[in-house]
């Protein structure tokens, strides 16, 4: 392990802003200064970024934070085997304190985490790995504590030699030494009882040599024996009786002697031979017909109990679900397919509905084209009439002016001398009065033609705009119904691809019930093997 850098704030007696210490490209370091300049602080600092607590301090941890603080931080950044890592510690008065364990790709600044460990008994345990020393290894070996050295140096050899047991761990070789002369008398005793196991053991592998000896002959002789099975058990009998009593034996001797006589002739036991021989040919071949019963039987059953019938079932089940899902598809489907069928129709009539009410707003744009035409040559007459009503009625003052007038006499109007008076034509008022009532009537009406044809024009353009409100939903609804139905059709078309995967190509119901038939043969078959086997074995036993 390499240090590169310790960073700390408020720790002991470094208060204020941060404090840096730059370990790297250096050999070696010599930490100086006057007394309670905080140099032992430094190496508290780092012992406790690594470990969590210090060589003088212990756990007692929180007497590390400066007394105008509450939560000090302190990191160092170290280099185990090219691997930059950082170890991050927080302390607080109250509540639990922060720990942190970060792998870095670099020794750079801003280096990004790769690897974040949490939790200080994680941290504790990943430092352990990496520095190969646990705490108190780090404290004898690395960083010895101020006060242990003072006491080695004052120490009497031996207090020193004890105190140096104690700083590098060498008390433990007392132990270690007492364990080991334990364990060596321990273990001599182990090896006598095991001497004296070893040779129970061989006295058990010699009578052990000796029994292999005997069931060798006995193998040997029951081989023998099982080759001549049939007489065997006759003789078996017969000997049997022979150990049971010579005495017996003997008086069975006697008895036999004297029913000789009682014996059948020479044909009479030839033909009893002969018909015991027909009996053995019964029974050999009821044997014969058994074990052929069981071997089918076998054959059978293992048809039936293989991983590829259990396979086979399994598929059958697993067809069975995709046949009935492949019902509900074709029917979501078909009704998908008849809602897209329906939505279309629709989308039809309403584009039909489109195109007529496009046809008559043209019709009722071309009367309202019509009407402003006719409106404004309305208005044009009534102007005209107006006009001619003005000019009448100016005439007619005129000539009410003209009544008693006289040449040489002065105009009322320009008080100029009158050189002639013109002549007079009354009625010219009412005349114009009553072309211009005419005219404006003709306009009212031509207005209201034009409201109504205006009417019209926007009835019709907002009729047109609804009918494309509802074409346009009548298409979206076209689409989704067709989406849905392609959706069906894919879940359709899986459906048939796991039932073709599982059964082949074909109608899925015929095929599921010609595998179902092939598997129920199987079972079949292994039934009838097991009946056929009990009626060979009655027929056996009735044999023998």
């Amino acid at each position: 392990m390499r240090p590169l850098e310790l960073r700390l704030r408020n720790f002991r007696s470094f208060h204020g802003e941060d404090h840096s210490f730059d370990f790297r490209d250096r050999r070696l370091i010599g930490v100086v200064g006057p007394i309670g300049s905080g140099k032992s602080t430094i190496l508290d600092a780092i012992a406790f970024a690594l470990y969590g607590r210090t060589p003088r301090i212990g756990q007692a941890t929180k007497s590390l934070i400066h007394q105008r603080a509450d939560h000090p931080p302190v990191s160092l950044r170290f280099e185990v085997d090219g691997i930059v890592w950082d170890a991050v510690r927080q302390l607080r008065r109250t509540g639990p304190s922060h720990h942190a364990l970060y792998r870095l790709p670099a020794d750079e600044p801003d280096a990004d985490r790769v690897e974040t460990i949490l939790l200080e008994r994680q941290v504790n345990t990943r430092v352990v790995e990496l520095l190969g020393l646990d705490y108190q290894g780090f404290g004898r070996s690395v960083l010895l504590a101020q006060g242990r050295f003072a006491e080695f140096l004052n120490a009497r050899p031996a207090e020193r030699d004890q105190v140096l047991k104690g700083v590098f761990g060498y008390d433990r070789i007392d132990a270690i030494r007492e364990l080991a002369r334990q364990a060596v008398k321990d273990g001599k005793r182990e090896i006598e009882k095991l001497d004296i196991r070893l040779e129970n053991a061989r006295a058990a592998e010699a009578r052990l040599s000796e029994r292999k000896t005997d069931l060798a002959e006995a193998v040997d002789r029951f081989e023998k024996l099982k080759a001549v099975r049939p007489d065997f058990d006759e003789l078996t009998e017969r000997i049997e009786a022979a150990e049971a009593s010579k005495k017996a034996s003997e008086t069975r001797l006697a008895e036999l002697r004297n029913r000789a006589g009682d014996l059948p002739d020479r044909a009479e036991a030839e033909r009893r031979l002969e018909k015991a021989r027909g009996v053995r040919a019964l029974l050999e071949k009821a044997e014969q017909e058994l074990e052929e019963a069981a071997s089918r039987l076998a054959e059978a059953e293992k048809a039936t109990t293989t991983e590829e019938f259990k396979e086979r079932e399994e598929k059958c089940k697993k067809a069975d679900r995709w046949i009935d899902r492949l019902g509900d598809r074709q029917k979501e489907v078909k009704e998908t397919a008849g809602e897209a069928a329906r939505a279309t129709a629709e989308a039809e009539k309403v584009e039909k509905s489109v195109e007529d009410a496009g046809v008559n707003l043209a019709s009722v744009e071309g009367g309202l084209e019509a009407a402003e035409a006719a409106a404004r040559e309305a208005d044009s007459g009534l102007r005209r009439a107006e006009k001619l009503l003005l000019d009448a009625r100016h005439a007619d003052m005129a000539g009410s002016l003209r009544e008693g007038l006289a040449e040489g006499d002065d105009c009322p109007v320009c008080e100029q001398p009158v050189h002639r008076v013109p002549p007079v034509a009354p009625g010219a008022a009412a005349a114009a009065e009553e072309e211009a009532e005419r005219a404006r009537s003709a306009q009212q009406v031509s207005q209201e033609r034009l409201r109504a044809a205006t009417g019209a024009v926007e009835a019709a353009k907002a009729a047109l705009e609804a009918a494309a409100q509802r074409l346009a939903d009548s298409r979206r609804r076209v689409e989704a119904a067709r989406e849905s139905e392609a959706e069906r059709r894919a879940l359709l078309d899986r459906s048939r691809a796991e039932i073709e995967a599982l059964l082949g190509e074909g109608d899925p119901a015929a095929l599921l019930e010609a595998e179902r038939a092939a598997l129920e043969a199987l079972r079949s078959e292994a039934a009838e093997a097991r009946q056929d086997r009990e009626t060979k074995l009655g027929r056996f036993n009735k044999a023998a």
